[in-house]
């Protein structure tokens, strides 16, 4: 069910939003403690007016990364490179990460 809602989330942004955008998106943790979590970029640096537009908007959290900063770094790239069900993210087990571009 976690996993039907973040692809019917991923179906509803507008199209046009994967011209500007790219991220890994996915569902994390153990059975019955699902959370569905990723990192995305985007053009330009306030929240797109896709995501604000959307009727899920209220449910989503935002924190502005610094891509200078190393740990932000290290971050990115433990998001990016895990997308296996044997690979851990943030200390917690892959269950369905996809790339959105």
């Amino acid at each position: 069910m976690t996993s039907n809602l973040k692809n019917g989330h991923l179906r509803n942004l507008d199209e046009n939003f994967r011209k500007y955008s790219f991220s890994v998106y996915g569902v994390y943790g153990e059975e019955g403690n699902y959370e569905i979590d990723g990192i995305w970029m985007w053009r330009g640096t306030e929240i797109p007016e896709a995501w604000k537009e959307h009727n899920t908007y209220e449910y989503f959290t935002f924190q502005k990364l610094d891509p200078r900063d190393e740990a932000v770094q290290k971050l990115a790239d433990e998001y990016w490179l895990g997308l296996n069900e044997t690979d851990t993210v943030q200390g917690r087990k892959v269950f369905d990460a996809k790339m959105y571009k």
